[in-house]
């Protein structure tokens, strides 16, 4: 990602997201740029890079307002509790299916997610998370999804936003 393209990115979040520390979620190292636009439009940001979604459980103890992104793209964004109870994003559902029940004996389905992860350099066109959505249609090939405010405070960018329990 560009430090221009992080600038257009960062004024898409700000847009959103309250004047409130910002928690970036990313699975790779390359969100820096967006973190530093952030910073500079006046949103104190923290990247996080996961490698293990038990980090989630740590991020929900931590974090007021929640950022997911995929391949540098947000995904979704709201405050902690909005997020965790009712995500709304395929890769946000799908990350957190992934955190572990502190209740052993409830049953919660574990949502894979097929297919490689896309290349940053070279990433699909419309929506970067198409590849691996379940959802996904030839207008997800087409158009890129826009971070739009589903309900206040909650942004999703998907052509099909859906709520599914996950928790």
């Amino acid at each position: 990602m560009t430090p221009a393209e992080a600038s257009v990115k960062a004024a898409e979040i700000c847009r959103l997201a309250p004047v409130v520390p910002v928690l970036v979620i990313e699975e790779l190292a390359h969100a820096k740029p967006l973190a530093q636009a952030l910073v500079k439009g006046g949103l104190p940001a923290l990247e996080v890079t996961l490698r293990t979604q038990v980090a989630l459980d740590v991020i929900r103890a931590m974090a007021h307002e929640v950022l997911v992104m995929y391949l540098g793209r947000p995904m979704e964004v709201a405050d902690r509790d909005t997020l965790y109870e009712r995500p709304l994003h395929p890769y946000t559902q799908a990350l957190l299916s992934a955190v572990p029940v502190p209740e052993p004996r409830r049953d919660r389905e574990r949502i894979l997610l097929n297919g490689d992860l896309p290349s940053p350099q070279n990433p699909p066109s419309g929506c970067v998370f198409r590849t691996r959505c379940p959802y996904a249609t030839e207008k997800c090939a087409a158009e890129i999804p826009v971070l739009v405010e589903s309900e206040p405070g909650h942004g999703v960018a998907c052509h099909y936003p859906k709520l599914r329990e996950v928790l």
